[in-house]
């Protein structure tokens, strides 16, 4: 399956110390070029642990978003700096996408912020 920029999926996440993973959900932040050309893609981490004073995430709600998180999760937060490259066979399924452009936007800026990426 080739996912899109902005599909939010499941999968399973490493551990930042590779010792194991667990399943979350995470958001495509690879474009088409990259999606269609690799069964690799690129995913940046999502969590419903409140990182709303952390510069390095962005709060992502059901206004944001095609299909809504579910309670008690209604608000996610994308966490910039936890980015990783995945094969796509690995994700488990697409649960939503970022319908809010401007947002998605956001989100992409953040992640060039962090590898101080100017465009």
């Amino acid at each position: 399956m080739i996912y899109k920029q902005g599909d939010i999926v499941l999968l399973p996440f490493p551990f930042t110390d590779q010792q194991g993973t667990k399943v979350r959900p995470g958001i495509v932040v690879s474009n088409s070029l990259v999606n269609s050309t690799s069964t690799d893609v690129i995913i940046a981490q999502l969590t419903t642990q409140n990182l709303s004073s952390n510069v390095l995430a962005i709060e992502l709600s059901n206004n944001h978003v095609a299909i809504s998180f579910k309670p008690p999760h209604n608000t996610q937060f994308v966490y910039c700096k936890k980015v990783l490259v995945i094969d796509s066979n690995l994700i488990i399924k697409r649960i939503s996408a970022v319908a809010d452009q401007a947002k998605m936007e956001q989100i992409l800026k953040k992640i060039q912020s962090v590898f101080d990426i100017e465009l």
